[in-house]
Order: structure tokens, then sequence, then C-alpha cells
């Protein structure tokens, strides 16, 4: 079995691998598309059925995650061919006692060839050794299809379910242990090179995925960059903002008795604590000061860079990241959503929209990956 590389992988992937070993040539295909967990499913002849769970271990060995699906086709060629055998004595007695009907009742004797095949024991099938392999009245004719084989194509066209001209799909079973080794060898060996060059596949379109994640990582670093350098004024200017507010709808306040000597301005000066008793004062500066504390984005900006540094660290440790990037990029999410609702600034406002935009396209990428 091939070593594993550390690389990022993609869920969506293609492999084919053909073998000849033992007298026996085998044809695999490996296909793989995005999916939630691992799901695998493997479509072989119904006379390889014993063979299901060894390829399925070994798709297990090579895949962590995402839809599987497996495609075997292969040819015994040193196998002896089957042969049919007539009972013509059994078919002569069928159509004359057909004939003796037909002239005693006075109806149509309309018999054919294909009617005695539906009939037990007049074409029997038969290994070269004599054995009778099996008959039309089993409920299987030599061309049909094993049960839920049909909905798709093995590769190259050849029929996994059915005999073919070019690679016939099953071996007339001879219940031998040295018959079955000797197909594994040829389908393991087949196996292993679908999944290696699915693997190499996957390996190829999951560096690409890296590539651009990491591209667009970079581009969210460089908008918090902006978000932080923006981040020390906020407070500062709601707590002004705050203030001059405040003095605007306090301006008209004097003493008891005295009468305001002008109007207030449209840009009245900050807050004036004279106005105010002592404890109003300290008041209105404790509010203010909470205010501005609420806009405060510090604890925000430190978690979204230690979020960055995990999400390039699972990048570069070569494991499955998908799930884990999954959950990365929804506290990333988190907290883009949280800069958002505490700033009221325009052009933090404009930061956090492009945020959320380069977020959701690392989302949609690292969906991809195993």
């Amino acid at each position: 079995m091939a070593e594993k590389s550390h690389d990022a992988y993609s869920m969506t992937g293609y492999g084919k691998g053909e073998a000849r070993k033992s007298g026996v040539r085998s044809a695999i295909e490996v296909r793989s598309t995005n999916h939630r967990y691992r799901d695998v499913s493997i479509r072989l002849p119904r006379a390889a059925a014993c063979f299901e769970e060894r390829l399925r271990q070994l798709v297990h060995s090579r895949v962590s995650r995402g839809k599987v699906d497996v495609f075997v086709a292969y040819e015994d060629e040193s196998a002896q061919k089957a042969s049919v055998r007539v009972d013509a004595a059994l078919a002569s007695a069928i159509l004359e006692a057909a004939r003796k009907v037909s002239l005693e009742l006075g109806i149509t004797n309309d018999i054919a060839a294909s009617d005695l095949l539906r009939l037990p024991d007049v074409f029997v099938f038969e290994a070269a050794d004599g054995l009778s392999a099996s008959s039309p009245s089993d409920g299987l004719s030599a061309s049909s299809p094993p049960d839920g084989l049909s909905a798709s194509s093995p590769p190259d066209g050849l029929s996994a379910s059915s005999p073919s001209d070019e690679l016939p799909a099953s071996i007339p079973p001879d219940g031998a242990i040295g018959q079955s080794e000797r197909v594994w060898a040829s389908l393991g060996a087949a196996m292993e090179a679908a999944l290696d060059a699915h693997a190499k596949m996957r390996a190829a379109e999951g560096e690409r995925l890296v590539v651009d994640i990491r591209s667009k990582l970079n581009g969210l670093a460089l908008l918090l960059e902006t978000v932080e350098r923006r981040a020390p004024f906020i407070p500062v200017e709601h707590k002004a903002k705050l203030e001059a507010r405040i003095a605007e709808l306090m301006g008209a306040r004097t003493p008891k008795g005295a009468q305001p000597e002008r109007a207030v301005s449209e840009n009245p000066p900050p807050l004036q604590h004279e106005a105010f008793t002592e404890n109003e004062a300290a008041r209105i500066a404790m509010e203010a000061a909470i205010i501005a504390d609420r806009c405060c984005v510090d604890e925000e900006i430190v978690r979204l860079r230690s979020h960055f540094a995990q999400v390039e660290k699972a990048l570069a440790s070569g494991e499955p990241l998908g799930r884990k990037l999954d959950f990365l990029l929804q506290e990333i999410n988190r907290e883009i959503n949280t800069i958002g609702s505490k700033t009221n600034d325009a052009e933090v406002a404009a930061c956090v929209v492009d945020m959320k935009s380069e977020a959701e396209k690392i989302r949609e990428q690292a969906q991809n990956l195993e």
C-alpha cells in the first residue's frame, strides 16, 4: 500500500486502476464527491461479492470523508468457458405433447424455441468439468444483470453485471479457495492503483484550494488591520459625541432664578461639569465611560487574530481539516458580526461587510476539503 502523503485533500477526485495477476485481469474506477461524512458504495459482479468488505477496508484506509463510488469489473483469462447442453429428447417430448393438445382441443400450436427456454431442464448450463452452473429456471438468464447493479456504468463501458465479449464481468464459480485468492490478487492490485490515482488528483485539487484559502485569509488580515487602526478612536469619539449631546440638551440649565444669556449654539463645547451638581457630573461621566467601553472591539480583534493563526496551522498540519475549518470559520463570522454590532463607524462598517464576504468565500472552499 502506498504511504499516505501529508497533503490537504479535496473530497472531489477520480482514479482508475488496472491489473493482470495470476491470469485474472481487473479494472476498477473510484469516484468521489463532497459529503458531510464518509459514504462508500461498491458495485461489483455477484461472483465477487465476497471481496466487497476487503475493498471497502482499502477505501477506508485512504479516504476519511466524502461520497465514494467504486466500480469493479474483472475477467479470469485462465477459466474454462461454460457450455450449454440441450436435452433434445425432453424438448421433442414437450413439442409432441403440445401438438397433441393442439389437435385435441382445437387450439393453435404456436410454441417456439424461446418458450422452451422457460422450461426446466431443457437447456442446462455447464462448466467444462460437466457440473451444472445455472439454468434459466433459476430465474437468471445468461445476459441478465445482478439485482440493482444497472444504475451506473463501470470502467470503459465494461459491464460489471453482465458478460462482455471484451471483458466478461464474472467467472463461473468453482468454490475453490485458491481461485478466490487468485482473483483477489488482481482486484487488490487494481484497487491500490485506482486509489493512488484518486489520491493524486485529490491532493492536486486540495493544494489549489489551500492556496486560495490562504490568499483570502491574507485579505481578511489586511481588513482587520484597518479595523485595528481605527478602533482606538471609536470609543473616544463616542464619548465626545455623548458629552456634546448632553451639553446640547442641558445647555439651557442655569442656577435657580437666573435666565440664560444666549441660545445653545449649533456646535456646543464639551460638557461643562459646572452646570451640574457633583453627583450628576459623576453619573454622566460614568455613563459616558460605559457607552465608550461598549464600543471597544480590542477583544474581538485579538480573538480574530488567534482564529487566523489556527486556520493557518490547520492548513499546514497535513491532517483532515474540513470539519476543523468549518468550526473556526463559524467563530470568525461570530467575531466579525460582533465588531459590526458594537461599532457605529462608517469605515469599520465597510470593512465588516468585506470581511464577511471573504469569510463566506473561505467557507465555501473549505467545504470541498476532506
